[in-house]
Order: C-alpha cells, then sequence, then structure tokens
C-alpha cells in the first residue's frame, strides 16, 4: 500500500511524499487507524493514517493479524517472521530490543518491497 503525506510533519515526513505503508494498525477499542512506515530519518515509525491519503491500496502481499485489542495489517513476510520471534509480543518488541538478526531481517524485507513498489526510502535505522 501506498500513501501520500498530506502535510510536513516535524522532520518526519514530507507533505507530498509517498511512502511504503508496512503496517496498517487499528485499535479495536478507540476505532484509531495507523501506519507505520519509513520516514525521513529512516526511522519505523507509527503515524496517523490523517497524515496521509491513500495512493494504492492495493494489500497483494499484506497478511492480517487480530487480536482483543487490535488488528494489524502488515507485509506477509514481516507477519511469518512475528510468527518466528522470540518475544512473545512480537517481532516490534525484537526491533526495539535491537535483535540484531531480526533488524537486518526487517531492513531488507523493506527494501525489498519499496523497490518492488518503486518507492525511494531512506536506509531504516534502529531505534
Amino acid at each position: 500500500m501506498i500513501v501520500t503525506c498530506l502535510e510536513n510533519y516535524r522532520e518526519s515526513l514530507i507533505k507530498g511524499k509517498d511512502y511504503l505503508v508496512i503496517e496498517i494498525y487499528t485499535n479495536i477499542r478507540t476505532q484509531e487507524i495507523a501506519y507505520r512506515t519509513s520516514n525521513e530519518q529512516g526511522v519505523l515509525a507509527i503515524y496517523d493514517h490523517k497524515l496521509f491519503e491513500i495512493k494504492k491500496a492495493l494489500l497483494n502481499g499484506y497478511a492480517i493479524k487480530i487480536n482483543n485489542l487490535h488488528t494489524q495489517i502488515m507485509l506477509d513476510d514481516l507477519l511469518e517472521l512475528e510468527i518466528k520471534s522470540i518475544n512473545s509480543e512480537g517481532i516490534w518488541d525484537d526491533y526495539l530490543e535491537r535483535n540484531k538478526k531480526t533488524i537486518e531481517i526487517v531492513h531488507q524485507i523493506i527494501k525489498k518491497r519499496a523497490k518492488n513498489e518503486n518507492i525511494e526510502i531512506i536506509e531504516p535505522i534502529a531505534y
């Protein structure tokens, strides 16, 4: 899925630039929707969906994960990694805890998808 940023957001997002959506996150209780994307610093961050308009809504290559609190629609390779995660909370906790192997795999997956979608991204960095 490709989205276009509607306004500059701090130094993280640029108005008019296209971004690859890595994950769509929905909170079931609050019905909030957010997108995870690689920002201008290369950080894999979550932003309110209202900062974007959808340019390409095709979700080929995405998978869905649902629990009582939220729904995640993420790149299918990331969901596969999520299932194999060493952390019970999933890949993003592995990522935030700086698990080197997880970080490398996540970055490879994102760079490959961005290339396939002809989207330029800043080299992802670990937090």
